[in-house]
């Protein structure tokens, strides 16, 4: 880095921190550098994150509860890129929900409160089991934006993820999950929303068992023209600029051509982001290296590396191939929507629970098939004991009868006769 671009980036550091309207990135990076190039805009860009991330690290609990008539602001439950989630108490309705609020510093900014409405207008949309549901949408008195939404209590599909638990001892567990987050998600893509940032740190896992698909801040309606927002670079998502297009979402989860921005993105791209988090559930870790350096092409070496991992950890060949058919490079070689991806896992469970059940069947039909000639054994057993006591029994008194004969002839010779002769 020259010492040219120190002073500008001094300068545009003291732009953007200072009172007032600040130059957009464009309009002060063609003031700067006439005839800029993206690696210059895209150096910024990485300066921004860099200073923002570190500014939250140093103060990270710098944003106050903010003041909204009928709430009551507990505590703080996660700080993202755009807005701070408090856990809060409605007065009206006498319940706690979770309340995301605007930054302080992006309450005068355009694009961000634009981006802020439109989150929670589509989320507002999604009324689904697997969604949380929005309640309301409105002003503090300090001009900042908030929506409130239902509470989840629980843990994020992330967390479960690094608990030392076996992965092939809960894959069924997971893969119902994994089908619950399927079908979230396929009830927003029939209505054309498309996510852009399904990662297992956005699955919320509620104490009650529910599975929720959490922030739709990057969230796309496909059949409306919007303008790329940028983002607050604190946020834990990878913004960089490829010429004029800017590329949002998580890296290791984005689709190729969504982290190229060279394709139109669809419901396909969601489709890859689950074959990620598919072969983080069935192998426990991450695939990294997708992409060999072109960003474009996948990495040969990485799917055969793939394909022996889940041989190794007895992954069902349907569903390797399924996660792999969702990390396919052409759009049209995956599943279209995840409709289509949660149906053939649903296939694949029902096939699972039938022959679960088939089997319980027929251990079942053993067992008392078992149990049938035990008893008949001990039928058996019984009438054989039965016949060999009748049998002592007759000989015993056949023995007594011929005794008894043979007093009688006795003491008729003896007795009778002798009585007859006189």
């Amino acid at each position: 880095m020259n010492e040219q671009f120190k002073q500008v980036a001094l300068r545009w550091l003291e732009l953007r921190d200072s009172p007032g309207a600040r130059p957009s990135l464009d309009a002060f990076c063609a003031a700067e550098f006439p005839g800029h190039t993206a690696q210059q805009k895209s150096l910024l860009i990485q300066l921004d994150r860099f200073d923002e991330a570190l500014q939250h690290w140093i103060e990270p609990n710098k944003e106050e509860a903010p003041n909204i008539v009928g709430y009551n602001f507990l505590d703080q439950i996660a700080v993202g890129g755009m807005g701070v989630v408090w856990r809060a108490y409605e007065d009206r309705l006498c319940r706690v929900l979770a309340v995301k609020v605007m930054k302080q510093g992006l309450r005068d900014h355009p694009p961000s409160i634009a981006s802020f409405q439109s989150e929670a207008q589509l989320t507002a949309r999604l009324a689904h089991p697997n969604l949380v549901p929005i309640h309301e949408l409105g002003v503090c008195q300090d001009g900042r934006y908030f929506y409130s939404m239902k509470l989840v209590e629980g843990q994020t599909l992330a967390e479960k993820l690094r608990r030392p638990d076996d992965i092939v001892t809960q894959r069924m567990a997971l893969l119902k999950v994994f089908s619950q987050i399927c079908q979230g998600v396929a009830f927003a893509h029939k209505q054309s929303i498309i996510h852009r940032d399904l990662k297992p740190e956005n699955i919320m896992l509620g104490a009650q068992g529910e599975v929720q698909v959490m922030d739709w801040g990057l969230a796309l309606d496909l059949n409306q023209k919007h303008p790329r927002v940028q983002i607050d670079s604190t946020n834990p998502k990878t913004f960089e600029f490829l010429g004029e297009e800017m590329v949002c979402g998580t890296r290791g989860y984005m689709s190729p051509e969504q982290a190229s921005c060279v394709a139109i993105i669809d419901c396909r791209s969601d489709v890859f982001a689950l074959g990620v988090m598919l072969c983080e559930l069935l192998t426990g870790a991450l695939p990294t290296g997708l992409f060999e350096t072109d960003g474009m092409t996948l990495n040969s070496t990485i799917m055969d590396n793939l394909r022996a991992k889940f041989k190794t950890q007895a992954v069902d060949n349907r569903l390797g191939n399924l996660a792999l058919r969702c990390l396919a490079t052409n759009p049209a070689d995956r599943p279209k929507n995840a409709g289509d991806v949660g149906a053939e896992l649903d296939q694949y469970l029902y096939g699972v629970e039938q022959e679960r059940r088939r089997r319980k069947l027929v251990s079942q039909l053993a067992f008392v098939a078992v149990l049938a000639a035990l008893v008949m054994l001990m039928g058996l057993l019984e009438f054989q004991s039965l016949w060999k006591s009748e049998h002592q029994a007759r000989i015993a008194a056949d023995d007594s009868r011929q005794r008894t004969r043979r007093i009688l002839d006795e003491w008729s010779r003896a007795v009778v006769d002798e009585w007859l002769d006189l």
